[in-house]
């Protein structure tokens, strides 16, 4: 009877053993799981980051050439507004019956042509200059999306090798522990 007792006392305690790293086990492939789930959310975080600058990147190519038709535009009003005056200036010479080839009418006709091609000048350099800053923040924004992406990509493989080689050691130890290994057990603690 005494042994009986002693049997199912042993039966019983390999048992509640065999429970005990069977949800071991099933800790250890939830926590493998959940650190997978972290590694994937931070890498799609790190992708959307980079996509959210390439889109940067497209505006501000876009606003780089903006610039420059802005330019040409402003340019092109100052030639217009230039060409408006000389006529008005030729017209009032002509009615006051001034010959317009030479003296004050010819100098005249040079100081406007003159004033507005320095503000055409003045116009086209200032809208190179916000063009090429544009371009260059588009550069700027086109590698930080390339870093990002390396970061996406580093952050997904990195992290699942390590959760799943952190899974292993750890099933490796409950394994040791299932086989009764005293050294492999000390690992669990």
């Amino acid at each position: 009877m005494a042994e009986s007792l002693l049997l199912a006392v042993g039966v019983e305690a390999a048992l509640a053993s065999t429970i005990g790293t069977v949800v071991s086990g099933i800790g250890t492939l939830v926590s493998v799981g959940t650190g997978i789930a972290g590694v994937i959310s931070s890498s799609n975080q790190a992708s959307a980051q980079a996509e959210m600058a390439r889109l940067a990147a497209e505006r501000g190519s876009i606003t780089a050439q903006m610039e420059l038709v802005r330019g040409q535009q402003e340019a092109n009003r100052i030639r217009e507004t230039m060409l408006k005056t000389l006529a008005t200036q030729r017209a009032r010479y002509a009615g006051a019956g001034i010959v317009l080839d030479s003296g004050t009418p010819a100098t005249l006709e040079e100081a406007t042509t003159a004033e507005a091609d320095r503000e055409t000048q003045i116009v086209q350099t200032n809208a190179g200059m916000r063009s090429s800053a544009a371009r260059l923040d588009a550069a700027n924004q086109a590698t930080r999306a390339a870093l990002l992406d390396d970061k996406a990509d580093t952050l997904l493989w990195t992290g699942i090798g390590s959760s799943l080689a952190s899974g292993l050691t750890r099933a490796n130890s409950l394994a040791a522990l299932a086989s009764g290994d005293k050294i492999g057990s000390k690992l669990l603690s």
